[in-house]
């Protein structure tokens, strides 16, 4: 979104996206989910400065993980999701909505019910002219205000200063 690929193109110039592939943003998004619910930053930090583990974190097993848009890298989050025996809940297009069904997932009936029933919602949007702030103050205000919202696609993809405003509101309660 932020290369203007016709000019590189004019002057030769190679463009390559995703290095290795999916699999690298799914991993960063699980690492990013693992960290918090572990509280791993501070507790690193607590030894780091002589002091004792201090917290034991939150267990991942029978929370809901919120897919939103489930192609490759969706699809990648919702079998880890699994092995970790959370429940999941997908949004996205017609064609998630299909593909959740094979992979036996649910589809949330609506982006209410998806953003309200996630503990953890992690995005998975390309930015395009159509996904440019499809996120809002409005459905960030309805997750839970224990819940993380985890945002591995691009910042654009939500509305200008909404997660913010969100997150001082509280809900949801913590954002990657």
């Amino acid at each position: 979104g932020h290369i203007d690929v016709e000019a590189c193109s004019k002057y030769r110039v190679a463009v390559a996206a995703g290095g290795s592939g999916t699999r690298s943003t799914c991993e960063l998004a699980w690492g990013l989910i693992l960290s918090h619910m572990r509280s791993i930053p501070k507790e690193v930090s607590n030894l780091k400065n002589g002091g004792w583990q201090s917290t034991l974190g939150e267990d991942l097993s029978g929370k809901t993980l919120g897919i939103y848009a489930y192609g490759k890298i969706g699809r990648q989050m919702g079998q880890i999701a699994k092995a970790f025996n959370m429940d999941v809940l997908i949004w996205g297009r017609v064609s998630s909505r299909e593909k959740a069904k094979e992979d036996g997932f649910i589809f949330a009936d609506n982006k209410d019910f998806f953003f309200s029933n996630s503990d953890i919602i992690t995005i998975h949007l390309p930015l395009k002219k159509e996904t440019k702030g499809i996120i809002t103050l409005d459905e960030l205000s309805l997750m839970k205000k224990n819940s993380l919202f985890v945002n591995t696609s691009r910042a654009k993809i939500i509305q200008s200063g909404d997660l913010e405003k969100a997150l001082i509101q509280g809900r949801p309660g913590f954002a990657c």
